[in-house]
């Protein structure tokens, strides 16, 4: 994962997917009754009355899958269940669901080919031009993080602790309660790392023992690190967790108060150099609706508060 901080902005206009679609529709018009005009035969007279009848009516019909697409390398965890798991030899989870959304609003602008990707090479991967987005649970919403890539915010999810089944080890759900224990994140998440350090400083300051921050590279080595004893507790995204032991029946989930630490904004990522790629996606879920997307995360057993909307770009553009 990757994660957070949060901000309601104004909802973007839920018609700017079709505007789009229906720009590009009028322009693709005028070439092909251009075309038609000077080739002169009856082929191209038929195209030509087509394409007319198209640019002017009320309503012309949304772009479809036979238009040219644009086909974009997605990037997906499937090992964070429910954003990302592997099912029959095939990725699924909320962020495939959201990339589906995206298709089925842009109708047929956008195409995406999934492929696995671990949350410590998302990144690299992204940087170096081998998938064109990466989504691995929701990116944080943060400074450093909008330095490396666009963001496009699409979730709210508040943290927890997951704890062995029964909390043998007696961990409170407060970040005070964790001074003299062995606490697990993720080895590249500074945003979850910064707040257990903070803490851990607080706990050598009132004279108890620090906390002792446990990396890994990704959750199913955190998963099986609370249940063999290795770390009494692993601190990310509530709703994962939670999934996670609804699924295993194994941990337990302490969800962590929004004032030790708040929820944080979850973002699928783009290069830094494709704004427009970025715009389009954003738009499309836009144009899905807050309904679509709502289903979508509860399907997967998330709450309707864990939908952000409007969809944004950077936390507060609209798009």
């Amino acid at each position: 994962m990757a994660h957070h901080q949060w901000h309601r902005t104004e909802a973007a206009p839920r018609s700017s997917a079709r505007s789009v679609a229906r720009s590009r529709l009028r322009r693709s018009a005028g070439v092909q009754g251009r075309i038609a005009s000077t080739l002169g035969v009856l082929l191209a007279v038929t195209i030509s009355g087509c394409a007319s009848s198209s640019a002017t009516s009320e309503e012309p019909p949304a772009v479809t899958s036979s238009a040219a697409s644009t086909i974009l390398k997605a990037g997906v965890a499937d090992d964070l269940p429910p954003s990302g798991m592997r099912e029959g030899g095939e990725i699924v989870g909320y962020d495939v669901d959201m990339l589906k959304l995206a298709e089925s609003a842009s109708g047929g602008d956008l195409r995406f080919e999934i492929s696995s990707l671990s949350f410590d090479n998302a990144m690299p991967a992204l940087k170096s031009g081998r998938v064109d987005l990466s989504l691995v649970g929701g990116y944080a919403e943060s400074d450093a993080r909008r330095a490396e890539a666009i963001l496009v915010d699409y979730v709210e999810i508040g943290f927890g602790l997951l704890v062995k089944k029964g909390n043998p080890h007696g961990v409170g759900n407060t970040l005070a309660s964790l001074c003299g224990l062995k606490v697990s994140t993720f080895s590249v998440s500074d945003y979850t790392q910064a707040p257990l350090r903070e803490q851990s400083k607080k706990c050598e300051a009132d004279g108890k023992p620090p906390v002792e921050l446990v990396l890994f590279p990704d959750a199913s080595a955190q998963y099986l690190a609370v249940k063999t004893g290795r770390v009494h507790a692993y601190f990310d995204a509530s709703a994962l967790q939670g999934y996670q032991a609804k699924l295993s029946g194994d941990f337990d989930v302490l969800l962590v108060p929004d004032s030790d630490m708040p929820k944080y904004i979850g973002s699928i990522a783009f290069a830094k150099k494709a704004p427009e790629i970025a715009r389009q996606v954003c738009s499309a879920l836009n144009a899905a609706g807050e309904k679509a997307l709502t289903d979508v995360l509860l399907k997967w057993g998330l709450v309707a508060e864990n939908v952000r909307w409007p969809v944004t770009i950077n936390e507060t553009e609209t798009c």
